[in-house]
Formats: structure tokens, C-alpha cells, sequence
């Protein structure tokens, strides 16, 4: 398998809210917004810095991209493609793979309280 880098400018959009998912990316250098747009307010739910992961959530899951990302910094990432997270769930225990079916429940979960308008 092999691993992919890609580049972003600060200000470019990675993904949308909505958006059906095929890569998420762990970031190697820079900074990354994670937000939503609601009712013409952005809405903020998170800022992600050199070794986290973004979009891993509709990777796993199937679902559509429940926020947003934005590049805060001139950013290198590492492209983490279906193939690649499924090989790693694969050789995970169940015991594993259970939390973290709660894990993404209780984080859409979340991300749609944070999102409603006050």
C-alpha cells in the first residue's frame, strides 16, 4: 500500500459538511478548522494540529462528512484512504471495533447539538 501526502494552503477547504467521504488525513505539519456553516454563521467545533486525524468519522462510518475543514496553516497531510483505515479496523479486536462504533455514535451525536443555532 502506498502512502500518499498532499498539500493544502492555509485557507483552502478540504471537505464540506454533506460531503460523501473516501480519504481522511492525518495531519504532518500544520493546523486544520474543523466547522460547520449554519444559517449563514460558521460554527466552530475544533481546531487539529500535527498528528491528529480529520474526516475519519465518514470514512469509518459510511456516512456523509458531518463538518467541515478548512486549512488554518500551510499544511502537509498524509491521505488515509478506505483501504488503508479498513486494513487497520480489520486487525482490530471486536472488543476495539465496538468502541468505536460508540465512539463515532456519540461524536455525530454531539456535533449536531454544537451545531444548533443557540
Amino acid at each position: 500500500m502506498i502512502i500518499k501526502t498532499r498539500k493544502y494552503q492555509a485557507g483552502d477547504v478540504l471537505f464540506l459538511a454533506g460531503a460523501l467521504a473516501d480519504e481522511a488525513f492525518l495531519i504532518k505539519q500544520g493546523e486544520l478548522l474543523i466547522y460547520d456553516t449554519i444559517g449563514g454563521v460558521e460554527r466552530i467545533f475544533a481546531t487539529r494540529r500535527v498528528g491528529d486525524i480529520v474526516g475519519e468519522i465518514a470514512l469509518i462510518d459510511g456516512q456523509r462528512r458531518s463538518a467541515a475543514v478548512r486549512a488554518l496553516t500551510d499544511c502537509e497531510l498524509i491521505v488515509l484512504t478506505r483501504e488503508i483505515l479498513q486494513a487497520e479496523l480489520d486487525n482490530a479486536s471486536p472488543l476495539i471495533r465496538k468502541l468505536m462504533e460508540s465512539f463515532l455514535t456519540y461524536i455525530r451525536h454531539s456535533n449536531t447539538v454544537i451545531a444548533k443555532p443557540s
